[in-house]
């Protein structure tokens, strides 16, 4: 557990950037420069040189989509697991999508946000000794996406609305500060529970490239420190990294 409760809740400083090449690495020079304090959030319009999962680009029109990032600091938080800041900060963020299409939204293993088949958003949590910067990028009102992200999909092509990224923004801060709560008060075990039960593709068959090899697997559930089980040739094993899906809508 943590050794002392939070000096301020998430949001408890929030920067509201313009145009920034990486809210993540905006948030570690703050941290590195002895700037930022556990919670602070950074919100930006555009981001120039925006970053996924495995290196690759995070694409986004300005003003059109949510780019943020979480400064947090290690010994503040509940517990030292990085998946479970990770599935924690997934179910918040999952929690105010659902409530906005009215379902259908899941999270996929290890860090994407999905409405159906759809990749809706994204989380990019980099860790360091004394701080975790936890990256969320949403598409919200952005209707036309690179011809070479497969299965895109933003809150505006759901529901026809436009919404306001920056109110997005804040509802996500409400819905993390309820969630690091309930982490905090109940431990891990409960959210880990609705982890699976939001878990993308559960008990169903995939197509995924591992090693350069293009195979189908089944996927069974997470492991307690965020392994993916699956099932391949009837054989039951564990991924931890490495694995590309291979998703049509």
């Amino acid at each position: 557990m943590a050794l002392t409760p939070p000096s301020n809740p998430i949001g408890g400083q929030y920067t509201e950037l313009k145009r920034i090449d990486s809210t993540n690495d905006f948030a570690r020079t703050w941290s590195e420069q002895g700037e930022g304090m556990h919670g602070a959030v950074f919100f930006a319009w555009e981001q120039t040189a925006g970053r996924g999962q495995f290196g690759k680009s995070w694409h986004g029109e300005s003003g059109q989509n949510l780019a943020m990032s979480i400064l947090l600091k290690n010994q503040l938080l509940p517990d030292p697991t990085p998946f479970h800041l990770s599935a924690c900060i997934a179910l918040c963020v999952n929690e105010v999508m659902a409530s906005i299409t009215r379902g259908d939204t899941c999270i996929k293993w290890p860090n994407d946000l999905y409405w159906k088949s759809r990749k809706l958003g994204g989380l990019l949590i980099e860790s360091g000794h004394t701080w975790t910067i936890v990256g969320i990028g949403l598409n919200i009102n952005q209707t036309q996406f690179p011809d070479s992200l497969p299965n895109p999909v933003s809150l505006k092509q759901i529901t026809g609305k436009e919404l306001d990224p920056k109110t997005l923004s804040l509802d996500i801060i409400r819905s993390l500060n309820q969630g690091f709560s309930n982490w905090e008060r109940t431990g891990f075990e409960p959210l880990f529970d609705t982890y699976q039960s939001q878990l993308f593709g559960k008990d169903e068959s995939f197509q995924v490239r591992e090693q350069g090899i293009e195979k189908w697997i089944r996927i069974k559930d997470v492991t307690p420190d965020g392994g993916l089980r699956i099932e391949e040739d009837g054989n039951t094993r564990i991924v931890v990294s490495g694995l590309e899906w291979i998703i049509h809508p």
